[in-house]
Order: structure tokens, then sequence, then C-alpha cells
């Protein structure tokens, strides 16, 4: 197998926009992966902690995931 086709199974890079970051975060078609990426993105604009508490509060897709959002809403918090 080569590199290229290692690759194609990678995801794209994440967008910039918050909302599309937060779409990304509750898809559930999404790798795993990506979703915490994009969770982990989400948390360092400024005016996202209403996505992210979202997100804590069940809108995530896994308990991981909702732990992820929590604990970059107490990271931004202190």
């Amino acid at each position: 197998m080569s590199d290229t086709d290692e690759n194609d199974d990678l995801p794209d890079e994440l967008p910039d926009d918050p909302d599309e970051l937060y779409s990304i975060a509750t898809t559930d078609s999404e790798f795993p992966y990506r979703r915490e990426a994009a969770i982990k993105q989400l948390a360092t604009y400024e005016d996202t902690d209403d996505l992210l508490t979202e997100l804590a509060d069940g809108e995530a897709l896994t308990v991981i995931e909702q732990t992820l959002a929590t604990s970059k809403l107490d990271e931004q918090g202190s």
C-alpha cells in the first residue's frame, strides 16, 4: 500500500468557522478523532462558550467528547 492510499482515508483539514467546527463535533459520520480535534479547535476561538456548553451538556456524541468540552470550558474560565 502506498502513502497516497493511506492518506486517502485521512480527514481533511478542519475549517476556521466555529459553526462548522460545531457541526463536525456533532456529526456521527465524522471520525471520532476529527470530532475531538474540532472541539479542541473550537476552544481556541473567543465567544464560543455557548457552543462548548452545548457540547458539554450532551450534544457531543460520546462521554469522552463531553468531558473534553467541559475541560476546555474550565480552561477558558481559568
